[in-house]
């Protein structure tokens, strides 16, 4: 049975109507929550957030993810942007759906989503995901908020959950984000990135004994560094200050 894309030849603007309005797929599609939450969790809504979302597919979709029958999971899934917008690729069943915010996955249960969930720990335990379990792993905008620890520790735990040939695509921020957000520290920024390839500021409300969650930015060769600990690592591509990479596991 070929599977259909709900999506097909729809625009942006008609796909978040299809969203956000459940009697116009006549409830067989998810139904997003309001604006109000959307923002919060990507910082916009409407319209935008969907062509955002389907840059970022295309990057994988390039990059050869949507082999027949694969199997992915969405490490911190939100609301479930990707998960609805995956839907293009292949059923529910074929996408688990994770995040460290029960609020999250709340969520996705209004929402209506037939895709298996569950919440993880905000640093991934073994028990969080099953080892050599997917063929592709997306995550947009997560590392982007990581402590050094968190980052590494998470990194290794999601490798870990690839098969053999899988691939892990995830974003981060380099250094043309200090003049957006942190230009008067920028002497400190870069200092940082030139002697540990990483920088990191915590925000409130961080679960654990130390800043987990905050804004962080990255170079590129600290992205280098983890591939040769990990796997080999590739640039892919920009969707604003957000960095598409793919770690491969061999």
């Amino acid at each position: 049975m070929t599977y259909v894309n709900p999506f097909e030849g729809k625009t942006p603007r008609q796909i978040y109507d299809l969203l956000t309005q459940p009697e116009l797929s006549g409830g067989k599609l998810p139904c997003w929550p309001n604006e109000t939450v959307q923002t919060t969790y990507t910082g916009a809504y409407g319209p935008q957030i969907i062509q955002s979302g389907l840059e970022f597919l295309a990057f994988l979709e390039k990059d050869g993810a949507f082999k027949p029958g694969w199997r992915g999971l969405d490490y911190g899934c939100g609301f479930g942007r990707f998960a609805s917008l995956l839907l293009a690729k292949g059923g529910p069943e074929q996408l688990d759906l994770v995040d460290a915010w029960s609020i999250s996955i709340e969520n996705i249960a209004k929402g209506g989503f037939r895709n298996k969930c569950w919440t993880v720990s905000e640093l991934l335990a073994d028990t969080d995901l099953e080892p050599y379990a997917y063929d592709l792993i997306t995550t947009f905008s997560v590392f982007t908020h990581f402590s050094k620890k968190a980052f590494l520790h998470n990194i290794e735990r999601l490798h870990r959950a690839l098969k053999t040939n899988g691939k892990l695509y995830f974003t981060v921020r380099h250094d043309e984000f200090i003049p957006v957000k942190y230009p008067q520290l920028a002497d400190e920024i870069q200092n940082a990135l030139a002697t540990d390839g990483i920088w990191f500021k915590g925000t409130p409300g961080n679960l654990g004994q130390e800043p987990i969650f905050g804004d962080t930015i990255v170079s590129t060769e600290f992205m280098e560094e983890l591939g040769k600990r990990f796997g080999p690592t590739r640039r892919l591509g920009a969707i604003r200050y957000q960095h598409v990479w793919v770690m491969d596991k061999s």
